[in-house]
């Protein structure tokens, strides 16, 4: 038993129609580090080594420098393969969870018993710094809830239920899943503009005023639609890079800002994204302090502040006052190449 569950902040527990999972044994905080642990099976990239003797073999090895506790353990694990592999090799094909750069992968005793659900309550990442697979709240979550992970992507139902038939041989019925096909398919269809936003702006170079309203209307189909716990694109961290390549430091910094405050939660302090983000907020505030440009206008009233972040129209009575573009960032210093802009559907002049 890990020292987290000794807290009681979870224990392992049957499922309906699941299989084991973990439950939460006393109400946990967004932000909170749920669990921590290093792989006692690890595997190569999963690209490679698909040889089933050789890869089972690998395993074999591992097995036989655990202890009596961990081997026990270990073949308490659930296998969804039957006698279709050799036991071993089906128990890790079943539990192992991606981690690393490289697509390497790990059987972890208790994290590999987190449940999938494609809207989850908590977020695993691998850690570089600590060796160790970290799992932490999306969400508050109630004693008694089923604390949940995502195995897959931001993907319409269609594929999210062929990735994890095909990945893990199993039909997901969490409830955006289950939803009447009419909300799936307006789902889907968020889902679909979703990604296509992304893709454009990571593909083209267009003025910042352009950039912010596709962005803004990014991040409202993604909180608007609850998926912020999807892995869903990092709205705020393009938004603040495509700033600070304006010289527009002020809206870079609250966005940098904004994105810490997510990296903090879904990865804790001291993971490399959100240190890397920590340190980029540090340089956004030195040369916000710096250089001549617009100050953060936070005597505005919320809503004003949004659409002065976001580039929206301002009410009359601040139209001017704050929040133009630094002189040093012109328009001129990027390829506008917006031409495939109506191709992908959007209409310049609508978004926002």
């Amino acid at each position: 038993m890990s020292d987290l569950e000794q807290k009681k902040l979870f224990s392992i527990q049957p499922v309906p129609g699941k299989g084991n999972g973990v439950i939460a044994t006393s109400a946990i905080a967004k932000g909170t580090r749920i669990h921590a642990e290093s792989p006692i099976i690890t595997l190569p990239t999963f690209d490679e080594a698909r040889n089933a003797p050789a890869l089972n073999e690998l395993v074999l090895k591992q097995l036989r420098s655990l202890t009596r506790d961990q081997q026990r353990h270990f073949f308490s694990l659930r296998n969804i393969h039957g006698m279709s592999l050799p036991i071993p090799l089906g128990i890790v094909e079943t539990n192992a969870l991606a981690f690393g750069p490289g697509g390497e992968g790990g059987v972890f005793l208790t994290a590999s018993q987190f449940n999938h659900d494609c809207l989850p309550s908590a977020r695993s990442n691998w850690n570089v710094k600590l060796g160790m697979m970290a799992i932490h709240a999306l969400c508050d979550i109630e004693a008694g809830q089923e604390i949940t992970i995502t195995y897959i992507n931001l993907e319409t139902r269609a594929e999210r239920q062929r990735i994890l038939q095909d990945g893990f041989h199993f039909t997901c019925v969490c409830k955006i899943c289950t939803l009447p096909q009419e909300m799936i398919d307006e789902l889907d269809t968020i889902i679909l503009e979703i990604k296509e936003i992304d893709k454009f702006l990571k593909e083209n170079n267009m003025p910042l005023e352009i950039g912010l309203r596709l962005a803004y209307r990014q991040r409202y189909l993604i909180e608007s639609s609850c998926l912020d716990m999807a892995h869903a694109p990092d709205t705020y961290k393009f938004a603040a890079k495509m700033a600070a390549v304006y010289k527009d430091y002020a809206r870079a910094k609250v966005f940098s800002e904004r994105q810490l405050a997510i990296d903090m939660d879904e990865y804790g302090p001291d993971h490399p994204e959100a240190l890397t983000q920590q340190d980029m907020d540090g340089y956004l505030g030195s040369l916000l302090e710096k250089h001549y440009g617009p100050l953060i206008p936070y005597h505005f009233r919320l809503n004003d502040l949004e659409n002065w972040l976001w580039m929206q129209h301002l009410p009359e009575e601040h139209e001017g006052e704050t929040g133009e573009v630094a002189s040093e960032g012109t328009a001129d210093e990027i390829s506008h190449d917006c031409s495939s802009h109506n191709e992908m559907g959007f209409d310049v002049e609508a978004v926002g």
